[in-house]
């Protein structure tokens, strides 16, 4: 897969620009649903991710991460996110992600409370 089969994927979902400079909702809810699926199923670098929408790595990291907090909370947001993996012949195994996502918090905060007892 790549990063032109995700644009054109959620582009036609979304049904907007993903090089928009628009702040509105609905864009850059576009613009995090391709920064979570590009740095899920490619190995490009988040700096190559960023530059197919005219963003750079930070705001890859950011949509991200924020479309990882929306997917739990959001049910429309969900549902484009599902649509644009149906799209891309993809399972959406939510639960799965959810579980892993958890797990590596769990993770990163037994480390931090092992590291503070030291």
């Amino acid at each position: 897969m790549t990063l032109i089969d995700i644009i054109i994927a959620v582009e036609s979902v979304c049904r907007v620009g993903l090089r928009d400079i628009s702040r509105k909702r609905h864009v850059v809810d576009a613009r995090r649903i391709f920064a979570y699926i590009a740095t899920k199923h490619t190995s490009l670098s988040l700096d190559c991710i960023g530059k197919a929408i005219g963003k750079n790595h930070a705001m890859v990291v950011h949509y991200r991460d924020s479309a990882k907090d929306i997917l739990d909370v959001d049910d429309m947001f969900r549902n484009k996110y599902e649509k644009v993996l149906r799209r891309l012949d993809l399972s959406p195994d939510l639960y799965k992600e959810r579980y892993y996502f958890h797990l590596d918090k769990a993770r990163s905060y037994a480390k931090r409370l092992k590291d503070l007892k030291q």
